[in-house]
């Protein structure tokens, strides 16, 4: 049995960029804390191997002009898995958003959750069960190519591994800034993003 509405879910969380499966592509990922409730609604039933959907939500990108000056945007989905910590028993949804081609200079985007209310994955079947996050600003590097735009700006990349707010209390802070001043476009994450998960 399908269902929906089984799940109040949180305000997006923990939003960041990365690599995608191509050179022109990026992902935009996400977590959202779940909470249950008492009921849910039915929507479909399936009795087949592969059924139509294992999981009733999904992640949304709207990405582009449109939410600065009224342009157009494009909108990007993809699953939402839900996983839940053994220590803390939090369920989360985690978000994880391809876009196809990722802009090379300063582009606006914002996300939030859907829930697919029909069994098919039809535009008109999906409703959004989370506020939208605030509009988001990002960079990602120039495309690589075969052949480099040597007039292109150089990208600047830190790196970061550890994200112990007990051993570097003021990391993200330090990151956070140096975004936002431009000294780096790009931070690269080596592992251990996960501490502190309710904090």
């Amino acid at each position: 049995n399908l269902v929906h509405s089984q799940y109040s879910v949180g305000k997006p969380e923990q939003i960041a960029i990365s690599f995608g499966p191509s050179n022109s592509s990026c992902s935009i990922y996400w977590v959202s804390i779940l909470t249950h409730t008492t009921q849910g609604v039915e929507f479909a039933q399936t009795h087949s191997r592969d059924g139509h959907n294992a999981s009733a939500y999904f992640g949304q990108v709207e990405i582009g002009d449109c939410l600065n000056e009224g342009g157009t945007c494009k909108t990007y989905i993809g699953y939402a898995n839900v996983w839940t910590e053994s220590r803390c028993a939090v369920p989360r949804l985690l978000h994880n958003v391809v876009i196809s081609s990722c802009p090379g200079s300063l582009f606006s985007y914002r996300v939030r959750t859907l829930q697919l209310v029909a069994a098919e994955e039809n535009e008109g079947n999906y409703e959004g069960v989370s506020d939208y996050s605030d509009i988001m600003h990002g960079r990602f590097p120039v495309q690589l190519t075969n052949t480099p735009d040597t007039s292109a700006t150089p990208t600047s990349v830190g790196l970061v591994a550890d994200l112990n707010h007990r051993i570097t209390p003021n990391v993200i802070e330090s990151i956070t800034e140096a975004t936002k001043n431009g000294d780096v476009h790009l931070f690269l994450h080596a592992g251990d993003i996960a501490y502190a998960l309710d904090d």
